[in-house]
């Protein structure tokens, strides 16, 4: 199981700077606590061909496109110096649009996988586990 979340963290870590600044809270995409062995399997596994699909996809071809436009130290300044409408930022802001629909479900991938981000996962009872929940 550590595995498997640390395989899904890591993917999950390329995608994030993108996603946070297509508007997406970063609470909904930290990686849950707690008492991660319980999650099965196949959740990792779902969440993990989705993002896989992500990052192989043309949607983030597009932001990696874009974001090559200018140095990262200019985006940077970009952002520190509150620059925008220029080009190479519509064209960006256009490419992370885009890949926000797509983790959310709304376009080429499907619905995304349920998988318990920004969550505290504990066992209530010794012999209760929340298994069958998650």
């Amino acid at each position: 199981m550590q595995q498997a979340y640390a395989d899904v963290a890591k993917l999950l870590k390329q995608l994030k700077p993108h996603l946070i600044d297509s508007g997406i809270k970063e609470t909904r995409l930290k990686m849950p606590g707690g008492a991660i062995q319980i999650i099965k399997i196949k959740k990792y596994l779902a969440i993990f061909d989705f993002i896989n699909a992500l990052l192989n996809g043309p949607e983030w071809a597009a932001v990696q496109k874009a974001f090559k436009l200018v140095t990262p130290e200019r985006w940077k300044n970009y952002k520190l110096m509150s620059i925008t409408g220029l080009r190479e930022q519509e064209i960006l802001l256009e490419a992370q649009k885009d890949l926000r629909a797509a983790w959310d479900g709304k376009k080429n991938y499907g619905k995304r996988p349920a998988f318990p981000f920004n969550r505290i996962i504990k066992i209530k009872n010794p012999g209760d586990s929340e298994e069958s929940n998650l």
